[in-house]
């Protein structure tokens, strides 16, 4: 299921973008003259946020970061909407660091994905993320909060703003929804601290974007896919294991294209492919058609965990991002003035 942009709706679509862009820049407008209130916590908020609707990389960025604050000895907590999880209103806690209360259905796959991949984080969920975080900070004194998918949520003020930024995306086409991905102008970039370009691989239409985007003076660092492997349920197996299988293709992602392309060049034979919308829940209806067709299933990381507790073959990419060195330094030099010592 390909969102309207990429077919002739885009166009018929695009009158719509200005109002919409309107709105975008009256809401920034009220939160800079302070006419509508942005709060700030008594520690370091770092937002990781993008431009566009989903597929910029923005959880496994949040899992990179969390892993290495965590290693720097800094207690984290991960902030995050919920979104379209149940309690996504009503807000709770989905992991205290050392257990997991909360299903996907519960909190959104996101937020789950996170609890289970990094241990000893903190990760909560809700709406109105300020009054959650107030309760984080009585019941669990963390020292470093990060703001999940928070670059348009302006009510938190936060200390450092990174803008993930996917290396597929043509800026030359940067149009507004509902005719576009894009959440808001490229010009918002000027309200960043730095840029993250993930899933870099260092091709020339890579390098063109990062050329293109230093006109907005902003540092730019580059984030490295890694893919380790083949993990269900718990069981990693490595990915020469599948190498040459007829697989079939489960994807509720915002950019499945890329998904397939790596699913493809890593070896397995794609036969079949089901897309929805992202955050998508399957149906044992969906399962069953897809076995149909092939012996295995491959599908996402955040795809995966809303297959908990079947015994069926399906396994998940397991995606990390590696980030040079120079984001690190960056990042410590940020934090620096609030005497965390990592």
């Amino acid at each position: 299921m390909n969102p309207p942009w990429e077919s002739s709706l885009g166009a018929i679509l695009y009158p719509l973008s200005f109002p919409y862009l309107l709105g975008v820049l009256l809401r920034n407008w009220l939160y800079k003259k302070g006419i509508l209130k942005a709060y700030r916590l008594p520690l370091p908020v770092i937002s990781v946020g993008g431009l566009t609707c989903g597929g910029s990389g923005k959880t496994p960025l949040v899992v990179a970061l969390s892993k290495r604050l965590l290693e720097w000895g800094l207690k984290v907590a991960v902030l995050s909407r919920g979104y379209k999880g149940r309690l996504e209103s009503k807000g709770g806690i989905v992991s205290d660091g050392f257990g997991v209360f909360l299903g996907p259905r519960e909190c959104g796959d996101e937020p789950y994905l996170v609890a289970k991949k990094v241990s000893g984080v903190l990760v909560a969920i809700g709406k109105e993320r300020y009054k959650v975080a107030q309760g984080l900070l009585r019941s669990f004194s963390p020292e470093v909060v990060l703001l999940d998918d928070g670059f348009q949520h302006l009510k938190i003020k936060r200390d450092i703003d990174i803008l993930a930024f996917d290396v597929s995306l043509d800026i030359k086409r940067a149009r507004l929804l509902p005719a576009g991905p894009f959440r808001e102008p490229l010009s918002s970039i000027k309200r960043s601290d730095c840029l993250v370009l993930t899933y870099w691989e260092g091709g020339k239409e890579e390098e063109k974007l990062y050329e293109s985007l230093t006109a907005y003076g902003k540092p730019i660092f580059r984030a490295f896919p890694l893919y380790k492997g083949l993990r269900r349920q718990g069981e990693r197996i490595p990915l020469s294991d599948l190498k040459g299988e007829k697989v079939a293709v489960l994807v509720g992602i915002a950019n499945p294209k890329r998904f397939i392309k790596t699913i493809e060049n890593l070896g397995l034979e794609v036969v079949w492919v089901s897309l929805r919308p992202d955050h998508h829940f399957w149906s044992p209806q969906e399962l069953k058609e897809a076995l149909s067709k092939a012996r295995v299933i491959v599908t996402t990381e955040k795809d995966l965990v809303k297959f908990e507790g079947l015994d069926l073959p399906v396994y998940a990419l397991e995606l990390d991002f590696e980030l040079e060195k120079g984001f690190w330094r960056f990042l410590k030099e940020k934090l620096s003035g609030y005497n965390l010592s990592p």
